[in-house]
């Protein structure tokens, strides 16, 4: 955690000085540190600071969509993954966005597509297929569950649950 604390202090420090060329990326960047925190607000606001300079950026929209789905916004994450879709429609995070978002707001069979989708073109997205488990359940499809269920469990390294040890 302390860590995550000095990288957050960092990138603050960079998206601060507005580093020209690299601003997005850094911007992204500290975007992704904020939410791994739980930062959900800061993390929104500093992925927005990166949209106004560009609106189209895809990795920045399905950062927002993340920020969006954590903090139970479902309907405004749908709205990003389609508006990031809309050009280019096979970039799987925003596809998972979709999909989790979708679920979320109870509608799992629009959701089962978006996140086959995203699996289609990332077959080892551990998100993707933790959701897309809960959707086959939903619809009472459950060898379909269980299946993805087993993908996603193969997914997760052995160790990820085991606890820590205290500094």
């Amino acid at each position: 955690r302390g860590d995550s604390e000095a990288a957050r202090e960092i990138f603050e420090k960079v998206v601060s000085r507005g580093s020209g060329a690299g601003e997005l990326p850094s911007t992204r960047a500290l975007a992704r540190v904020l939410l791994s925190l739980g930062e959900d607000q800061r993390a929104e606001m500093v992925v927005r600071r990166g949209l106004e300079k560009a609106p189209e950026d895809q990795e920045s929209l399905s950062i927002l969509g993340r920020v969006l789905l954590a903090s139970g916004r479902y309907e405004q994450a749908l709205q990003v993954a389609n508006r990031g879709l809309s050009s280019k429609g096979d970039i799987p995070e925003l596809l998972y966005v979709r999909g989790a978002a979708q679920l979320r707001l109870g509608k799992p069979k629009e959701a089962i597509d978006a996140l086959g989708a995203a699996l289609k073109h990332d077959p080892k997205h551990r998100a993707a297929h933790y959701d897309i488990a809960h959707a086959y359940r939903d619809i009472g499809s459950i060898p379909a569950a269980e299946e993805h269920e087993r993908v996603y469990e193969s997914l997760v390294p052995a160790d990820a649950f085991a606890p820590t040890e205290s500094p």
